[in-house]
C-alpha cells in the first residue's frame, strides 16, 4: 500500500511544522498550506487522500476552501479544527467530515485520519467492483 497522502493547512507556522513532522514521521506523504487560497491551488496540482485544515485563516477560511474543494472532489475527507468556539454545524454543512477544537491531540487527529482514508479506500474499492 502506498503511503497516505495527506495536506495540513495552517496560518501558524508553528502548528502547520508540527502537523507536517508528526504525520510524516507516521509514514505520511505530507505537503503544506498556509491557508486556504493555497490549499485550494495545492488541491488542483496534487491528488490527496485527506485533508486537516484550520476554520479560521486569512484571505480564505477553512470553511470556503472546503466548499471549493468539494466541488471537484467530494468524496475526499476533510478535517477542520478551531480555536474558536462556533457553529459546528453550520460547518458540517460546509463538507467536513468532523471538526476537532484545539489543542490537537495529535494521536486522536491521527487516528481519525487513518479511519477516514480507510473508509475512503474502501468505498472506492467497492465503486470499482
Amino acid at each position: 500500500m502506498a503511503k497516505p497522502r495527506i495536506l495540513v493547512v495552517d496560518d501558524e507556522e508553528t502548528i502547520r511544522d508540527t502537523l507536517y513532522y508528526w504525520f510524516n514521521e507516521r509514514g505520511f506523504e505530507v505537503d503544506s498550506a498556509f491557508d486556504g487560497l493555497d490549499a485550494v491551488e495545492k488541491c488542483r496540482q496534487n491528488h490527496y487522500d485527506a485533508i486537516t485544515m484550520d476554520l479560521n485563516m486569512p484571505r480564505m477560511t477553512g470553511a470556503e476552501a472546503t466548499t471549493v474543494i468539494k466541488q471537484s472532489r467530494p468524496d475526499l475527507p476533510i478535517i477542520l479544527f478551531t480555536g474558536t468556539p462556533m457553529d459546528w454545524e453550520g460547518v458540517k454543512l460546509e463538507g467536513a467530515a468532523m471538526v476537532l477544537t484545539k489543542p490537537l491531540q495529535l494521536r486522536d487527529l491521527e487516528g481519525e485520519i487513518r479511519r477516514l482514508i480507510d473508509g475512503h479506500e474502501a468505498n472506492e474499492a467497492k465503486n470499482k467492483e
